[in-house]
């Protein structure tokens, strides 16, 4: 299968995904913060629903499947075709439901991609002859997630200026969520940095224009989100970007003739 390295990679990103959710067990329990009670109000006529679908045993028994599922996609290589796309339908699923009840997103674009790439993944499995299409629709996405996120912060005052990233990093939540704690940086540091970011987003599609572009923005690319999976915990960022970098070199190889 054509994408079989992105989607047990997928596997796995989910799999981390899924321990980090018990971990926080006690934020979404009926009596955490983030209770089925708490969030019901915001579902305006449906929060008798709510309270009923998105309640602490209905949301462990997804979890325990999504973690089920995990398992069987990254023993794909071992297991029938039907299993494995069992198991990308429940994931697919399993992280739809999980956006829905956490009001549109948990841990925010790393989330939409994670769907977005068990879906493409899910349609190759079931139409193997879509699977061309189901690499160069991952690649869009992460195109598209970068240099748009380039232009808005090119947009921005706060981002050309150095100010936004000062923000982030000086952040007292932020500078402890990682693995890895920094100082602050001098103004011109935090300008510099910012344009290297917007830059490199922007400029990002260059990467599908031949072989030395594509190997230089998916090498700096992944330094660039385990840089931020050690300063701020950004882990599921690191891990579903890896998944869609494979669809991205596969797409752009096929595109230059080099496969």
């Amino acid at each position: 299968m054509i994408l079989f390295w992105t989607q047990l990679l997928a596997g796995l990103a989910c799999l981390l995904q899924t321990l980090e959710y018990l971990a926080l067990r006690s934020y979404w329990s009926n009596s955490g913060p983030w209770s089925a009670k708490n969030l019901s109000a915001e579902y305006g006529r449906f929060r008798a629903l709510a309270r009923i679908g998105f309640s602490q045993h209905v949301l462990e028994l997804m979890i325990a499947a999504r973690f089920a599922a995990s398992i069987f996609l990254l023993g794909s290589f071992l297991a029938p075709q039907i299993v494995t796309s069992l198991s990308l339908a429940a994931l697919a699923l399993s992280t739809l439901y999980i956006a829905v009840r956490f009001r549109g997103s948990f841990n925010g674009g790393s989330d939409s991609m994670t769907f977005h790439v068990l879906l493409s993944c899910l349609v190759a499995s079931l139409w193997p002859h879509l699977a061309l299409t189901s690499v160069h629709y991952i690649t869009a996405l992460v195109v598209l997630s970068y240099f748009v996120g380039g232009i808005v912060k090119l947009r921005s005052a706060n981002w050309r200026s150095g100010l936004a990233l000062k923000a982030i990093f000086e952040h007292s939540q932020a500078r402890h969520a990682g693995l890895l704690s920094l100082r602050p940086l001098s103004a011109n540091s935090y300008l510099l940095i910012s344009w290297l970011i917007i830059g490199w987003e922007c400029l990002f599609p260059a990467a599908l224009l031949n072989s030395s572009l594509l190997w230089f923005f998916l090498i700096s690319g992944g330094v660039f989100h385990f840089a931020n999976f050690l300063v701020f915990g950004l882990n599921r960022f690191f891990w579903i970007w890896l998944a869609a970098y494979l669809a991205v070199y596969l797409s752009a190889t096929l595109r230059n003739g080099n496969w």
